[in-house]
């Protein structure tokens, strides 16, 4: 089963983009449900374009550790720096990078590490038993 990641960006201040995580998820004989993960927060000044990105798990040399990294689905050869990661605010950010945690006051996030690696754990996952990843940036 393919993983679908979608980010909804809801408020722009002080130069910040903040918005939700949801995963889909199957229930059984239900259909599909869009389960929220946690907050988010980008730069606006660098963000990346609304649209659908596919999830990759590589090397970051800068961080040291594997990272899921975001590239655009219909460009597969484009080299990417775009990745979700923990932090607590704008500043420590990659470019066009997407900050998740539980989002307090505009664009600062808490718990960030402890979601980071759930939801790093589950692309892992999906990634390892040879899924596609998928996120998508919805404006809303």
């Amino acid at each position: 089963v393919d993983m679908e990641i979608y980010v909804n960006r809801l408020l722009r201040e002080r130069g910040t983009i903040m918005g939700t995580l949801k995963v889909v998820k199957e229930v059984a004989g239900e259909g599909i449900e869009l389960v929220k993960v946690c907050g988010t927060v980008e730069r606006e000044a660098d963000c990346l374009p609304a649209g659908k990105y596919r999830v990759r798990i590589g090397k970051c040399k800068r961080l040291n550790r594997k990272m899921p990294y975001l590239v655009p689905v219909d460009d597969a050869s484009a080299k990417s720096v775009a990745m979700i990661q923990p932090g607590n605010g704008p500043f420590t950010m990659s470019r066009g990078s997407i900050l998740v945690g539980e989002v307090h006051a505009p664009g600062y996030v808490l718990k960030s590490l402890s979601l980071f690696t759930t939801l790093y754990e589950r692309i892992k996952k999906a990634v390892w038993r040879g899924n596609v990843v998928t996120l998508e940036i919805k404006e809303m």
